[in-house]
């Protein structure tokens, strides 16, 4: 009898530690944004999201004719890669911009690490269109309030922003 209930004592401590190495530790392979910051609402956006925000954006500028196709990459190691294509099948004109989003002093700040093309103003202006509508989806997210942008994570092929409002 005295082996039963140590083996039943055992089985519960088991089963009780395990629930506590859970509860209060990151699983492998769980988003680190979940507590990334300390702020206290986030944006995400993968990269199909990115993608279609940029070619509505870029869309008035062309032609309405002109065909465009933008394709947008979230790298680990935090740099955004953005490519658009613009014209017809087989002499597209290609445009390429690579940024690396920061935060400085509490703001969104996007940084031209390289880029191609001459589409909407070159890279310069495609990363300032961008940055812009970012800013103003962090503001919407903030409802109007000022905030402070105290993360940024790229992670599994999404951009994550935290805000503290």
């Amino acid at each position: 009898m005295r082996g039963i209930f140590i083996l039943l004592l055992g089985i519960v401590s088991g089963v009780i530690a395990t629930v506590m190495y859970v509860t209060l530790t990151d699983l492998p392979g769980e988003d680190a944004a979940s507590n990334a910051g300390g702020g206290n609402a986030r944006l995400s956006l993968d990269e199909d999201a990115l993608a279609r925000i940029y070619e509505q954006v870029l869309g008035p500028t062309l032609d309405p004719d002109t065909p465009l196709s933008v394709l947008v990459g979230v790298e680990d190691e935090g740099l955004l890669r953005i490519t658009a294509l613009v014209g017809p099948l087989g002499i597209e004109e290609e445009a390429t911009l690579v940024l690396n989003p920061e935060v400085v002093e509490g703001e969104l700040l996007l940084e031209v690490v390289e880029g191609t093309g001459s589409l909407a103003g070159g890279p310069e202006g495609m990363m300032e269109i961008l940055q812009e509508v970012l800013r103003g989806q962090l503001s919407a997210l903030a409802g109007g309030l000022p905030y402070r942008l105290v993360s940024i994570t790229t992670r599994g092929g999404q951009i994550t922003l935290e805000i503290a409002v």
